[in-house]
């Protein structure tokens, strides 16, 4: 607009200053403030505006610089399926060509957008194992470890086995694999036994347990807070019972998250070379109430990591028999239990 403005005053003014009787006199055709040669040109560094021969004063403006194309969005965050790919962006419009003036650049193209990483799947929940004639494993996970939520149980009652095995379910192991503890309740009392026969390299474990679920699926631990007194409480328990052989043991622990293997119970956060603390139990054919307090004098001590039991993330309570390794003739183990609850 200030280039249309500026030649029509020119032009005014050269209209003003020559007027149509002295242009036909001294005039000459192609010359400035002169009428145009007939194909509209003038001489050299003169321009034809309205039929006149005019001198603007310079050469044409150049051509405005093509506009920046607009990148490229991003690609959407990954999920399972991997991210959306971004768009590419708009190519840059090419600069208007100016007056005698140099055409402007061409716009550079956008980038292509990222595309987003594909979302991590959870691992599949590894299903706890049956034993002794187990009502049922541990729930499955959807690859998260440990006590995700912990459920405060209707009782302090554990299994007294009048009715049988209790709701939450019982297991055996042995390591290294191989045979295991037997078990089957007896006039309602849980009845177990194992004869082993000695390793020269390796010290032989038979354990066997009752799990401690906080819902009906097990996915979640038991809070026992409520049941178990400060600071000595723990889990008491009924058991009578033998031990035969030199090099012959049984433990008893309490179990929680921090010494729980995820690999057998997706509700631990521990590995395989980890164990609960432990108790020495030594039975006799006469029965006794054995309480086992979770701190204090008393409690099962050791175990990896070492670190307390928590009251509010347990998971299940366990014997084992123990023969060490050497032990000739191996050992045989008599037990029964009745009576487990958190006093």
């Amino acid at each position: 607009m200030r280039t249309r403005w500026a030649w029509a005053a020119l032009l005014f003014g050269l209209a003003a200053a020559f007027g149509c009787g002295s242009k036909s006199a001294t005039c000459k055709t192609g010359a400035e403030g002169c009428a145009c040669f007939e194909n509209n040109t003038c001489f050299s560094g003169l321009t034809c505006a309205s039929h006149l021969c005019v001198n603007l004063g310079g050469t044409g403006g150049g051509g405005g610089a093509g506009q920046g194309g607009t990148s490229g969005a991003g690609g959407q965050a990954g999920s399972a399926a991997g991210g959306t790919t971004g768009a590419a962006g708009t190519i840059g419009a090419g600069g208007a060509s100016g007056s005698g003036g140099m055409a402007g650049a061409a716009g550079t193209g956008g980038a292509a957008g990222t595309s987003g990483g594909g979302g991590m799947a959870g691992g599949a929940g590894t299903t706890g194992t049956g034993g002794g004639g187990a009502t049922g494993g541990s729930g499955g996970s959807s690859g998260q470890f440990g006590c995700q939520m912990s459920d405060v149980p209707p009782s302090a009652l554990i299994a007294d086995f009048d009715s049988g095995l209790p709701a939450g379910g019982t297991y055996v192991y042995s390591s290294p694999p191989g045979a295991s503890p037997s078990t089957s309740i007896v006039n309602g009392k849980w009845h177990v036994t194992a004869t082993t026969v000695g390793m020269a390299s390796a010290a032989q474990y038979w354990a066997f347990g009752i799990y401690l679920k906080g819902n009906a699926a097990g996915t979640d631990c038991v809070d026992a807070g409520p049941y178990i007194g400060q600071p000595t409480g723990g889990v008491q328990f009924d058991l009578s019972g033998t031990i035969a052989g030199t090099g012959c043991s049984a433990q008893y622990s309490t179990v929680d998250s921090a010494h729980l293997d995820h690999a057998l119970d997706p509700r631990g956060i521990a590995g395989s070379s980890d164990y609960a603390p432990q108790a020495a139990l030594n039975p006799t054919g006469v029965v006794q109430t054995i309480k086992m307090p979770l701190t204090g004098t008393g409690a099962p001590t050791g175990g990896n990591p070492q670190i307390g039991v928590d009251r509010e993330k347990l998971t299940g309570v366990q014997w084992q028999f123990t023969t060490a390794a050497g032990t000739a003739g191996g050992c045989s183990f008599d037990f029964t239990i009745d009576n487990v609850k958190f006093y």
